[in-house]
């Protein structure tokens, strides 16, 4: 629900404006000409412009009460098979089931743009939503406008924690962990020239694997070695171009032994273009992914990567968020799920 004091209603509008409620309810409906209330078009523009300026938003739930249109429609599906869903797709599914054993539903937004965040969260409050899951806060070369418009939503639980907000409650994935314990790995089996290959370092997960790949390297006691880093564009599918310059810096002219990727795709496109150029997995570079789609097991050699633990992150997030809702608090605001290493044959 929208925090005390943040939804604005038709009885403050028409309190700010010193006028009957029953005429602010007339105009905001759209239903002003076929009133009984006479209202003139100075009036209604006044009316209008001041629930602009207010912030007022429809009560949609109190619309569908009187038998308005819901404008929402259901969908029904099977559920998939384990075999072809992707980690992501797991957290989903766990935070639908939790949520529907605990007796609520849920409304999806999926969001590109600031604009549409906002636009959903109006959605959201007008619907009297108990509370949102955000499993995105940072949109490109914008890390601010979604926390703030989630601000006006009483129980909010975060993927990560957002930039500028102190007292968040948040699920937290250790990615500095996740590398560490790829470092120690590929240490262990006798790696010297252990390479990073990272999708931006912009966004806090990268900013935490790089953080993680030099304490690794601290820890095991080996130099610190800036050439060994490849950062390619924010967020971006694996393109041809990018294995070409991953091997070509990081292999070729660095003699990188093992490579850490950023993801399983791009783990599992640089394993192809090493082969194409002769080079052997994981007898001359050890190759290491991060996400542990469940096609990284397919693979040949398989993919030695990093679980995320989706799952266990999910069913924390939604647990925290009914336990906002039902009970006003939880134990902790922050909890953090750790990455679990999974060794198979490319490393």
């Amino acid at each position: 629900m929208a925090k005390n004091g943040k939804r604005v209603r038709q009885i403050d509008v028409a309190n700010a404006l010193g006028v009957h409620q029953t005429l602010v309810s007339a105009v905001l409906s759209g239903n002003f000409n076929n009133s009984t209330v006479r209202v003139s078009r100075d009036k209604v523009d006044e009316i209008l412009n001041a629930a602009k300026k207010m912030g007022y938003k429809p009560n949609r739930a109190a619309y569908e009460l009187r038998g308005g249109k819901s404008s929402v429609i259901g969908i029904l599906m099977p559920a998939p098979s384990l075999s072809f869903i992707s980690e992501r797709q797991m957290r989903l599914i766990v935070l639908e089931q939790i949520a529907n054993q605990r007796g609520y539903r849920m409304m999806i937004g999926h969001i590109q743009n600031p604009d549409i965040a906002e636009n959903y969260v109006d959605d959201f409050i007008s619907r009297s939503v108990e509370g949102v899951l955000c499993l995105q806060h940072e949109l490109q070369g914008d890390k601010n406008s979604i926390v703030k418009s989630l601000s006006r939503i009483e129980n909010v639980v975060y993927l990560g924690l957002p930039a500028g907000v102190e007292d968040a409650h948040c699920v937290t994935m250790d990615h500095c962990d996740g590398i560490i314990q790829a470092v120690h790995y590929l240490a262990s089996k006798g790696r010297k020239r252990i390479a990073l290959a990272l999708a931006g370092k912009k966004f806090r997960p990268m900013i935490e694997r790089m953080e993680g790949y030099k304490l690794g390297l601290a820890n095991e006691r080996m130099a610190f070695d800036p050439e060994l880093i490849w950062v390619g564009p924010e967020k971006v599918v694996p393109q041809p171009e990018y294995m070409r310059s991953i091997y070509k810096k990081l292999v070729s002219e660095k003699k990188a032994d093992a490579v850490i990727a950023s993801n399983d795709d791009w783990a599992i496109m640089l394993m192809k273009h090493l082969h194409s150029r002769s080079i052997r997995v994981p007898e001359d570079v050890a190759v290491i992914g991060y996400d542990n789609l469940r096609v990284s097991a397919m693979t040949t050699p398989s993919l030695t990567t990093i679980d995320g633990r989706e799952e266990a992150v999910g069913s924390k997030m939604i647990n925290m968020l009914l336990d906002l809702i039902d009970k006003g608090s939880v134990d902790q605001k922050v909890v953090t799920v750790k990455p679990k290493l999974i060794p198979r044959e490319s490393a």
